[in-house]
């Protein structure tokens, strides 16, 4: 745990910046091609045509999903707002399990859904439609007609590319976290407070070992999957895996510290499992290696010894660490727009860790005014103390101080100081010369 101290202004330390996410007005971004209908917001995305699960995810960082039609009237505003193309227009309906970040494949399943939990009972079938599922391991997914039965829906399978639209709600922003992970880094996704990294070009498959290596090139681990529903995450990837030729993709599991005895790459004890039937299967004196093999949409894990051919893998970042490299926040670089600080997401923030260049507490003050040192939210100040203390740079400034008047605490976005943790014998005042305060990771008692 970490406590605040006082120390004199001047002297230079690392520092915690608090880039607030504010709520936009309530409205469509017009600007941005999003028109209203109700109280949502929809974007037809006719440029460009992917799979339907690449297409949700393009939504999903738009803080929207797949369009969901609810009525006649509905379907009526999205065809008025369709071009000249011919092809038909993904919807969010399909026979695929998904939350609100991923779905999955449930063999099988006949029964469509919309991606984004609205209700299922009005439907708009063109006649014969849906078909039985010709694609059992790749799941169906239903798009609006645009040839002769225009307007009808139809089901196609999931991998196929087509054009698509995006719905959000009035009040809807984008997710802080994506807007973080792609400021990062390209190419990185984010599941329950985690990055991920997917490695599925066939240029690039290699060995586990080597896999690792470059996972921590980036301050990350091969994949780590601790949970039911993180495993539906990483299913949501298979079905384009296994038709671009990825067989495998290799998991951060292995018995490489005590043969025949399984353990994840951080050393951590295995707390969900998902092994297919007959596995896992141990080579004796070689290296054992877990993977997932993509054809089978269930995710289940199977091993190989470590000298066998290359695969595709995916790499884990825990949520709060910072992917490498990331640009540092230099002195010169203070007044860059905010959005390409590095920054980490927590609840409704977004919060910097400056490391490289310490600064006097007033230096500060030099930050763009949307930036405003550290501040505890009024709702989980443990629980955000905690957060910092996991991943503060050592000791480090926050944005309390009294330096209008003494003894009186605030923030220097005006928060209300509704939760003092001093360390004790704080705060003290020493010589008269300290008026801000750091936090340091001192157990406090």
């Amino acid at each position: 745990m970490a406590g605040g101290t006082m120390k004199n202004c001047g002297v230079s330390r690392k520092y915690i910046c608090k880039v607030t996410n504010p709520n936009p007005p309530v409205g469509c971004d017009v600007a941005n091609g999003w028109s209203q209908f109700g109280s949502n917001c929809y974007k037809l995305k006719s440029e460009t045509t992917k799979s339907w699960l690449a297409a949700r995810y393009d939504c999903l960082r738009d803080g929207a999903d797949l369009v969901s039609l609810q009525s006649a009237e509905e379907e009526g505003f999205v065809v008025g707002k369709l071009d000249e193309s011919h092809i038909d227009l993904w919807l969010g309906f399909s026979t695929l399990k998904c939350n609100k970040l991923s779905c999955q494949v449930e063999t099988g399943n006949q029964v469509f859904t919309w991606s984004d939990a609205s209700p299922s009972a009005w439907t708009n079938w063109a006649a014969g439609q849906p078909p039985p599922c010709d694609d059992p391991q790749g799941g169906t997914c239903a798009a609006l007609i645009r040839d002769a039965e225009f307007g009808k829906w139809r089901a196609h399978v999931c991998r196929y590319e087509r054009p698509y639209m995006c719905k959000r709600a009035l009040n809807s922003k984008s997710s802080c976290f994506f807007q973080v992970v792609v400021h990062l880094s390209a190419g990185w996704q984010s599941f329950a407070g985690s990055c991920y990294w997917l490695v599925s070009n066939t240029d690039l498959l290699t060995t586990w070992h080597e896999a690792q290596t470059k996972c921590t090139d980036f301050g990350a681990n091969l994949v780590i999957i601790n949970s039911q529903e993180e495993q539906y995450f990483v299913n949501g990837f298979l079905p384009d895996l296994h038709h671009t030729d990825i067989p495998d993709i290799w998991i951060g599991l292995s018995d490489k510290d005590v043969d025949g005895t399984w353990a994840w790459v951080d050393r951590s004890s295995l707390t969900f499992t998902n092994w297919g039937s007959g596995w896992p299967r141990n080579t004796a004196t070689i290296w054992d290696c877990g993977q997932i093999f993509t054809g089978n949409y269930a995710g289940t894990w199977e091993n190989r010894h470590l000298l066998q051919e290359p695969l595709g893998y995916m790499c884990e970042m825990i949520g709060g660490q910072n992917v490498k490299p990331t640009a540092s926040t230099r002195v010169r670089d203070i007044d860059r727009p905010t959005a390409t600080l590095a920054t980490l997401l927590y609840e409704d923030f977004c919060y910097h860790f400056e490391v490289d260049i310490p600064l006097d507490w007033q230096a500060g003050r030099g930050l763009p005014a949307s930036i405003s040192k550290v501040t505890w939210s009024a709702t989980t100040p443990q629980e955000e103390l905690s957060f910092i203390t996991a991943h503060m740079p050592g000791q480090a400034w926050v944005g309390l101080n009294d330096i209008d008047t003494e003894n009186t605490f605030v923030y220097t976005d005006g928060t209300a100081t509704n939760f003092l943790l001093w360390v004790p014998g704080q705060p003290d005042d020493w010589q008269g010369k300290e008026d801000c305060v750091h936090l340091q990771r001192d157990e406090p008692t």
